[in-house]
């Protein structure tokens, strides 16, 4: 097309092009790629740094799925690339810095032999200090296949995206999704026994997915516990089946991009926006990963996490106005005013304390008996020097006695001491 608008040529023959000629929209013949090898291959011509850069590379185009919310819907079928090209311009890649790949398939695991053969090859070569992340559809794993990356894939690796968007089969039949819900997070379960980076997906807004079902896959999916739960919003998608059913289920949308649902027949404004503050809380307080372990703890004790973060984020808007402007401390401080529970509380300081990599500021009044306890433990462990322990160490309460947490410059160290 360059070459063509370059040197006046003609645009009829240019397959896949739309234009406008004479206040006209045309359309050319649409073409497939049918043998994606033929492509010339980016990483030969692209001599940059891609050190800080993530690195993004396919090894499929198209997908086998029809949700109706979804631009890709539109695909015929999926193609493949070679996975020899593809293994080879991820070693051109790391060579040249990048340590971020990011794979941009729709469903990576559609032929599952092909995504475990390039997942040994990442784990076999190692690939140092570098992450890899993709898109699976995880109703559809084998047994053989999470069993395969439980045993061989080693921690900060391989980062799974799984797409639960709603765990209401009612709400799913509506957009054409086949999704066997049980089996899903059957398998998610089975992937948390190994090292896989799990980032879990919802959608709210979707047809018959009303407030209290919305609740519901909210609670079932946050207590799967993956390592991050992004919850999004539909947006209305020009060319998408479910667009041109808007008028159906009484959908209003924003009219600037992306298209997001102000609210259908099914969800009001107003709950959408309870959920939106949910979505905040949940960002701060799970996504983050340094609450994770208190979190975890103070949810598995309370009839709804859906209920727990928006109190939560009711607060933290009370406490500090704004989602975008706050101190670390005011995240553990809010916490711990929220949930107003000694037991809880100790979890949160170990967590303070835990994220730290330096001897970090108390942000709490903290009466305990810090000389006592540095003198007892270093009976008992006189390798350590006394004068040290005294510089670098903080001493907290815990359920049976104390933390001391030992902030090192080169590591810390963390030991329990019983009253």
């Amino acid at each position: 097309m360059l070459k063509a608008l370059s040197f006046n040529y003609s645009l009829k023959n240019i397959p896949n092009l739309k234009y406008i000629e004479n206040g006209i929209i045309k359309q050319n013949k649409i073409i497939d790629i049918v043998n994606l090898n033929d492509l010339r291959d980016p990483y030969d011509i692209d001599l940059d740094n891609h050190r800080h850069k993530i690195a993004y590379l396919e090894l499929s185009r198209g997908c086998p799925f029809h949700c109706t919310y979804c631009l890709a819907s539109l695909d015929n079928g999926v193609r493949f690339f070679s996975i020899d090209r593809v293994k080879n311009n991820i070693v051109k890649l790391y060579k040249k810095g990048a340590r971020t790949f990011k794979f941009l398939d729709r469903t990576f695991n559609v032929k599952e032999h092909l995504a475990k053969d390039l997942l040994k090859y990442i784990i076999d070569n190692q690939f140092k200090d570098a992450i890899f992340q993709f898109e699976v559809n995880a109703d559809i794993l084998s047994e053989d296949f999470i069993d395969f990356v439980n045993k061989t894939c080693p921690p900060n690796k391989i980062r799974f995206e799984i797409g639960i968007q709603s765990t209401n089969d009612l709400v799913n039949e509506a957009v054409s999704r086949r999704q066997n819900t049980s089996k899903l997070l059957h398998n998610i379960r089975e992937l948390k026994k190994g090292n896989i980076i799990m980032h879990l997906d919802l959608i709210a807004g979707l047809p018959y997915e009303d407030f209290e079902s919305f609740k519901n896959t909210f609670n079932e999916t946050f207590r799967l516990y993956g390592d991050e739960l992004q919850l999004g919003f539909l947006k209305l998608l020009k060319g998408t089946k479910l667009f041109y059913q808007k008028k159906h289920f009484n959908y209003s949308i924003d009219s600037k991009a992306p298209y997001e649902i102000i609210d259908n027949k099914f969800i009001t404004k107003d709950e959408l926006e309870v959920i939106h503050i949910v979505e905040e809380a949940l960002n701060i307080y799970w996504n983050k990963g340094f609450l994770n372990h208190s979190i975890e703890i103070i949810t598995k004790n309370v009839l709804s996490p859906f209920d727990f973060f928006y109190g939560l984020g009711k607060l933290f808007l009370e406490k500090n106005q704004s989602f975008h402007r706050y101190q670390l401390t005011d995240i553990f401080q809010i916490l711990e005013i929220f949930v107003n529970h000694n037991k809880y509380i100790y979890d949160i300081r170990y967590d303070y304390l835990k994220y730290h990599k330096i001897k970090p500021k108390i942000y709490w009044n903290n009466l305990v008996p810090k000389n006592k306890i540095i003198r007892k433990f270093h009976e008992s462990h006189s390798n350590y020097n006394i004068d040290s322990l005294y510089k670098y160490s903080v001493v907290i309460s815990d359920y049976s006695g104390y933390i001391l947490a030992i902030y090192y410059p080169n590591k810390t160290v963390f030991y329990k001491i019983k009253a």
